[in-house]
């Protein structure tokens, strides 16, 4: 979130047999984060990749000087700039989730 802005709308992939009764019934019944429904497992979180969905700039273009001349300045910012993929693990190591997660850009401000 950035104030009421949602940057973030992750695909969860679960296996609802490693979660409580409760968990699963407020994932079938509420829009509460999956992270937040979660938190009591007190899983880990780790990254499979992290990729750069948009390059504003073309390959090569530090090397040519004419070509920084002609490159859009204000070139208009995706939906989404990055999409991260991660599995969530339980204490003990065993999988429960995959998550991708594509960021927005609706809130980011360059200075």
């Amino acid at each position: 979130m950035c104030g009421t802005l949602v940057l973030s709308e992750a695909d969860n992939w679960y296996v609802p047999g490693r979660l409580t009764p409760e968990m699963n019934q407020l994932l079938d019944t509420t829009d509460s984060p999956f992270g937040v429904v979660v938190r009591s497992l007190h899983f880990q979180r780790h990254t499979l990749s992290s990729t750069l969905l948009w390059l504003p700039l073309p390959a090569g273009w530090e090397m040519d000087a004419a070509s920084r001349r002609s490159v859009a300045a204000n070139q208009s910012m995706p939906a989404q700039l990055l999409e991260h993929r991660a599995v969530l693990t339980l204490p003990d190591g065993t999988p429960f989730s995959e998550v991708v997660e594509p960021t927005r850009t609706r809130c980011w401000r360059f200075r």
